[in-house]
């Protein structure tokens, strides 16, 4: 998505459940505003992706497709990583295995995360087991504020449902693309220890949450002492990038455009300098 030959590829992993389609919206709006190539694959078990064992969703496994991928498609490209929900911790661990230049981590502390896990069953059993059609499943995201946004839904939705049967040839049901309560015993391993490796990872970091309130000490000490930039966006449900598309791209263009990792388009103007940069991070790959 974009000029291939921009300086800066922004490489986005979607949360559980979602696909690469949940960032077109925002990719679409960063793109107006800066010079870079987006890239939004569909991770493991998600959306168009397909391979022999899409239940092996341990965070081992997913880092090491993702670290395969980047080595495959990514390769020499100055790249900031950002990643949301299990997409956030997906790309914490890559970042310590990759010569990514940026990270940013939306809407995931591991505190707030692992002390949520016992109510994502229940969550999870609340939602509907299938929809009469796409339009539907559009229909409920928005209502129960799964995606706060029509057209991010209308996007979104269709990349996280499939057919009942593949094979029928009139009209059939949409069940959901992956059963996330058969990814439960994952869970935890996705977010222990996430705080740690977030704040001893080298490269200039932003952390995008919804509410204060998910902050958990770590993140709260590291925060005070500059170790990354904290973006707080209380208007957006979870998935922050698809309800507000255009002022997560703001916050993201101002990110990479302050630290010179791309280039300002000439119709956007960065936002002023926020407190809390979280030091120089690592530069590399940018000569």
């Amino acid at each position: 998505m974009g000029n291939e030959e921009s300086k800066c590829c922004i490489l986005v992993l979607h949360g559980g459940g979602f696909s690469g389609l949940s960032f077109s919206l925002f990719g679409k709006q960063l793109r107006e505003m800066t010079d870079c190539f987006i890239i939004a694959p569909d991770i493991r078990g998600h959306g168009d992706s397909r391979c022999e064992d899409e239940t092996s969703l341990s965070i081992e496994s997913l880092t090491e497709d993702m670290v395969s991928f980047y080595e495959e498609i990514v390769q020499h490209r100055a790249t900031v990583i950002i990643g949301h929900s299990m997409g956030g911790a997906l790309a914490v661990h890559v970042s310590h295995r990759t010569p990514c230049i940026g990270l940013v981590v939306i809407d995931v502390v591991e505190g707030s995360a692992l002390e949520a896990l016992p109510s994502m069953e229940v969550i999870l059993r609340g939602r509907p087991g299938k929809f009469k059609s796409v339009d539907q499943a559009i229909e409920w995201a928005v209502r129960t504020n799964y995606i706060k946004n029509l057209q991010s839904a209308k996007i979104s939705m269709p990349g996280q449902v499939q057919d009942k049967s593949p094979s029928a040839v009139d009209s059939t049901d949409q069940i959901w693309r992956i059963n996330l309560s058969e990814t439960a015993n994952y869970w935890r391993g996705w977010f222990e220890g996430l705080s740690e490796k977030f704040l001893s990872a080298p490269q200039v970091k932003m952390l995008l949450l919804a509410g204060m309130d998910r902050l958990d000490t770590a993140l709260t000490v590291g925060q005070m002492q500059g170790k990354f930039q904290l973006s707080v966006m209380p208007t957006a449900g979870h998935a922050i990038h698809e309800d507000e598309p255009r002022k997560v791209a703001e916050l993201i263009a101002t990110f990479i455009t302050r630290h010179k990792f791309a280039d300002a388009n000439p119709n956007f103007t960065p936002q002023c300098a926020i407190p809390g940069l979280g030091g120089l991070g690592r530069m590399r790959g940018m000569m």
